[in-house]
Order: structure tokens, then sequence, then C-alpha cells
């Protein structure tokens, strides 16, 4: 795996990928009021998710190189991280479509004016969780009735029974029919 470059190592820090984060934020609720281009919320839009895919791709980089390290040293190496994505309605996903539904709301009850790109996005964001918030419960309680592994595996799937010692040759010539002795005498 090639290191990352200077800027997504910079900007996938947690702590400076939270301050990017709300920069962006802040940028975007100034766009949707007016005092900034609408070009500009767009583009801190897609900021974000460069931001996030650089705080993941150090945070791969950081288990891939600790992997490495311990590849020539006696310490096991460290499990891996879940390396599959997280799913569309996942909690985190559906707190920060409620903190921005919350936002749009606020701006909805005050009567700011808003475009029709606005209520659009609030609009989406609403059939997001109506949808996503059922989702996520009924996942979180077959997780709950769901079985274990660990659970469902018998330590011991079967047994072999004691392993005899070998019989000396003697005895097993003896053993032998008499046309097997017959063809080994000759």
């Amino acid at each position: 795996m090639t290191r990352p470059s200077i800027l997504v190592r910079v900007a996938g820090t947690p702590a400076i990928a939270f301050c990017l984060s709300m920069l962006y934020l802040f940028v975007m609720v100034n766009a949707i009021h007016g005092a900034m281009p609408w070009w500009i919320g767009v583009a801190a839009f897609g900021l974000t998710f460069r931001t996030l895919r650089a705080l993941r791709t150090v945070r791969a980089y950081k288990l891939w190189m600790k992997d490495w390290q311990a590849m020539g040293s006696l310490e096991e190496p460290k499990a891996k991280a879940r390396s599959r994505r997280r799913p569309l309605f996942s909690g985190v996903n559906l707190l920060l479509a409620f903190g921005l539904f919350a936002i749009l709301f606020y701006i909805f009850v005050h009567q700011y004016p808003v475009s029709p790109v606005v209520l659009w996005g609030a609009r989406l964001l609403l059939i997001y969780l109506l949808v996503g918030v059922p989702v996520v419960i009924v996942r979180r309680l077959r997780g709950r009735l769901r079985v274990k592994d660990s659970e469902k595996e018998v330590p011991v799937k079967w047994l072999l029974p004691r392993a005899s010692s070998s019989p000396t040759l003697h005895d097993a010539r003896r053993a032998l029919p008499e046309y097997a002795a017959r063809v080994l005498d000759q």
C-alpha cells in the first residue's frame, strides 16, 4: 500500500477532519441563507465527502502499516478492521440526516427565503429518515435475536479413537493370508 499524500494525511487526522466538517457545515448553512453564493455551498458539500474518504484512507493505511511492522517481529498482528463500508441506513448516517433536517426545519419555521432546491432536499431527507429509522430498528432487533456463531459451534466436532501401536513385522506376517505369505517368501 502506498503512503497517502501529505494533504490526505493532514485531512485524515480525526481532529482536523472534525474541524473541516464543521467549517463545511458553516459554509453550507451560509450558502442556504444567501450570505454566500450557492456554488460555494455545493463545493463545501463535495469537500465533506473528500474529507471522509481521507479519514478512511488514513485509518486503512495505519492498520496496514501496523500489520507490516508486526510481520518481522514475534508478536501477532492485530485483527483486521472491518473492510466493508458502513450501510446506507446506519445510526451515524441517520443522526447526521436528522441534524440536517432539524437545521432545515428551523429555517422553514422562521420563514427564511429558501430556494426550491433546498425544499426538494428537505423532502428527500424526510423520506430518507422515514425509511431509514425502521430499517435500523429492524436490524438491531434481528441482531439481538440472532444466535452468535460461537454459541452455534460445538467445541469438538468429532473424536478419533486412541492410536494403537503398530504390530511388529513378525506379527504382521503371521496375520497375512496363506497366499500373501507365499508371495512375500518368493
